[in-house]
């Protein structure tokens, strides 16, 4: 409701003010002010929660953008391990493979020694060497 000044002061223009219509004027005044007043709280509250909900929206879009930066440094982190555990791995595995390998061929030549061996020494029962 709007404040209309004409009306609050005066009936017309020739009539002196009274206290009933400065009484008037005063209770019309605190009503549009309370309005007013009621109007801007109600638009403050709106806009502080616009403000706070957007706020929260950007806390929330920061944070998981937080989040997500940190796993990507935890995983390029992990891949730098995996990748140097990986080689070591190969290394070992590539050692044991040779260690296997010597390991059969010296059982192999103790085994052809062996055998020599017995067909020199007639080990058994016939005392004889075989032909």
């Amino acid at each position: 409701m709007r404040y209309d000044r004409h009306r609050a002061y005066m009936k017309s223009e020739e009539s002196p003010v009274t206290k009933k219509d400065l009484s008037d004027a005063i209770a019309e005044i605190r009503k549009f002010v309370r309005e007013t007043q009621a109007q801007s709280e109600h638009r403050i509250l709106a806009f502080v929660r616009e403000m706070q909900a957007e706020s929260e929206h950007r806390i929330l879009d920061r944070t998981q953008e937080f989040v997500r930066d940190a796993q990507t440094e935890i995983l390029r982190g992990f891949e730098r391990y995996v990748a140097g555990a990986d080689i070591q791995f190969r290394r070992l595995k590539a050692d044991f493979g040779n260690l296997d390998t010597a390991t059969e061929k010296r059982i192999e030549i103790v085994e052809k020694r062996l055998t020599q061996i017995e067909k020199r020494l007639v080990i058994g029962g016939d005392p004889r060497p075989r032909t």
